[in-house]
């Protein structure tokens, strides 16, 4: 086993820098290869460590580990495809999970209501109709998620 408190540091000082709080392994092994005093480490090491230590939070990916070519297919849709590490510090809590989730159905939303537009434009009924339909339902999720979030807020 190597030195661990340069790892370490070098580890809470990026994922405190990091734009996205939760970052892939990967990323996290290849900034450290970048350091003569962390270069030596692998992957399968530095998960075993960092698994053990209070300061860092692990989210396993859902699906079990696939073959390259099906894992590629797959981050490059956005489903994570290995372990992902955030600061404990980082988590966000139960509002702001439900803030950004409002927030991404809103986009969905938007998104909804231009495609809704176009298919009019373009009389495609068929289409209009299935996207009035998820327009309601997007619609819907959006006051369930400003009421959890209002009634998080309250606790």
């Amino acid at each position: 086993m190597h030195n661990l408190e340069p790892i370490e540091q070098r580890c809470l000082n990026y994922l405190k820098q990091a734009s996205n709080p939760l970052v892939p392994l990967s990323t996290l092994v290849n900034h450290l290869k970048q350091h003569e005093d962390t270069a030596l480490v692998d992957k399968a090491e530095l998960l075993a460590f960092l698994r053990k230590h209070e300061l860092f939070k692990f989210y396993d990916p859902i699906l079990p580990e696939q073959p390259p070519e099906v894992a590629h297919e797959l981050a490059a849709t956005g489903i994570p495809t290995e372990p992902r590490v955030i600061l404990d510090t980082r988590v966000p809590t139960h509002a702001q999970i439900l803030s950004m989730m409002y927030d991404q159905v809103e986009s969905l939303y938007n998104a909804l209501s231009r495609a809704l537009e176009e298919a009019r434009n373009l009389n495609q009924h068929e289409k209009a109709r299935k996207i009035v339909d998820a327009l309601e339902r997007a619609d819907k999720l959006k006051q369930k998620l400003a009421g959890a979030a209002k009634e998080s807020l309250s606790n």
